[in-house]
């Protein structure tokens, strides 16, 4: 079990969920409804974003500035932010006007006018060997045809970064109230949005070692859920609350400049914290163990990949053992020097949201597409699947695909708009009445970002 990022709506991931993100680049973070896939709100961070960030050895996600066309830096369009003294604020507002034409995600669709308000603002100071960060983010997301699917999220995150000569110590923490939404994937077959909390810590420490490192890292999640009847039981959500702790340790070797190999080795204990009449102890255990690649070729193709075994094991011999091969790899191909062509391929893990199951294997890929028309505009298309296989309940499917531009008109100002098509897939029988319905859903967007 990997690491959690929350996502906000305006991020290049899957446009069927609320979102939270805080610290995403302004051209990555750019507005519109971005493409690929949807799914339960609490995703995991992409294992590659854990072990082999973009700082290390030059490798890159399609949010690293300078990686991709969306990403790269446009000085005459970028907001400054505000200098105060040492600490630099960079204030954001996000103004979205929609229409979707199936918010709730139900096999007879009913649409509805969207309106979505979101703020942010991320404060940091880069002092000579430290560093520090906070950001805070609100988001409003009103159907004015639906107001049951009507939801706001909110949340904060600070972290800190010391260097002790050549070594890193890291420490960062975030809490976040987000909506599970009923049109994504892991669903548990929600008919509204429900809130769920997540507190998220870690600590670690990277030893430096001539071209190899070392980083043991520890961390921990509490995850707590709205208190809300779950349809067809006498039970309720908090039935999901629980807390993971996950401590891990990579290796890391620089063969090259630029390229880099690591070890993984990672181990993570949940414990379910709420308990029901009837209701089997869920707590598990997760071990997995990955080997990766950061390998920048030159300018035109950098990738980086981590593969490797994971296998979940249940305190209760009611549950099947879960294992499998899991990978993920990115790479990032720029033809010329206005286009990038980015892809994504992973298989992990996860924990159900449905009590009925413990959890899933999913398979995902992603391909997005990003061209610069022009120094302010860039145009953007691409899609998603997405394929989860549960125990015992069967599988879900989704497919996504879009197209959109996004406008840059000054440093203050920003203008986006986009298409999205999603469709959802559901196995007959138990999957239906435990994951939720198939159906289609049809999303127009204009967004206005304000920056300062």
């Amino acid at each position: 079990m990997f690491g959690k990022r929350i996502r906000r709506r305006s991020d290049p991931a899957r446009p069927g969920q609320a979102r939270v993100w805080l610290g995403a680049s302004a051209a990555a973070a750019a507005l519109g409804f971005h493409i690929v896939a949807a799914r339960a709100q609490v995703e995991e961070t992409p294992i590659l974003d854990q072990y082999l960030p973009p700082q290390t050895a030059g490798g890159g996600t399609d949010f690293q500035p300078g990686i991709t066309v969306a990403t790269r830096t446009h000085p005459l369009y970028e907001a400054p932010g505000v200098q105060l003294g040492t600490i630099n604020l960079q204030p954001e507002l996000n103004q979205s006007v929609a229409w979707d034409s199936n918010p709730a995600g139900t096999a007879t669709p009913k649409g509805s006018p969207m309106i979505e308000t979101n703020a942010q603002v991320v404060a940091s100071m880069e002092l000579p060997i430290t560093s520090f960060r906070l950001s805070a983010n609100v988001d409003n997301v009103i159907y004015t045809a639906l107001p049951s699917q009507s939801y706001t999220n909110w949340g904060f995150t600070a972290g800190a970064e010391h260097q002790f000569g050549l070594d890193d110590l890291t420490a960062n923490y975030s809490h976040q109230l987000v909506s599970i939404l009923p049109s994504g994937l892991n669903s548990a077959n929600i008919q509204q949005p429900i809130a769920m909390s997540l507190d998220d810590g870690v600590l670690a420490y990277r030893v430096h070692l001539g071209t190899g490192f070392i980083t043991p890292s520890v961390e921990v999640d509490r995850y707590s859920f709205e208190d809300v009847p779950i349809a067809g039981t006498n039970l309720t959500q908090s039935v999901n609350n629980r807390i993971v702790v996950s401590p891990s340790v990579t290796f890391g070797y620089e063969f090259a400049t630029r390229r880099t190999a690591v070890l993984v080795i990672r181990d993570s204990d949940a414990s379910y914290t709420e308990s029901a009449p009837g209701l089997t102890n869920r707590d598990y255990n997760d071990f997995a163990v990955l080997g990766g690649l950061d390998y920048d070729t030159d300018a035109v193709l950098r990738f980086r990949a981590l593969a490797g075994y994971e296998r979940r094991t249940f305190s209760s011999n009611q549950f099947q053992t879960i294992q499998a091969p899991i990978f993920e790899a990115t790479a990032i191909w720029t033809p010329t020097g206005l286009t990038t062509v980015t892809g994504t391929v992973a298989r992990r893990i996860e924990a159900a949201l449905d009590n009925t199951t413990t959890g899933y294997t999913e398979t995902y890929g992603q391909l997005r597409v990003d061209h610069e028309l022009l120094p302010n505009v860039v145009l953007y298309a691409g899609g998603g699947y997405y394929f989860d296989q549960y125990q015992s309940i069967g599988n879900q499917s989704l497919v996504s695909a879009g197209v959109g531009a996004n406008w840059l008109l000054n440093r203050e100002m920003q203008l986006g708009a986009g298409y999205t098509f999603v469709a959802r897939t559901t196995g007959s029988g138990s999957a239906v009445s435990a994951l939720g319905a198939s159906y289609t859903d049809n999303r127009i967007l204009v967004n206005l970002k304000l920056g300062l």
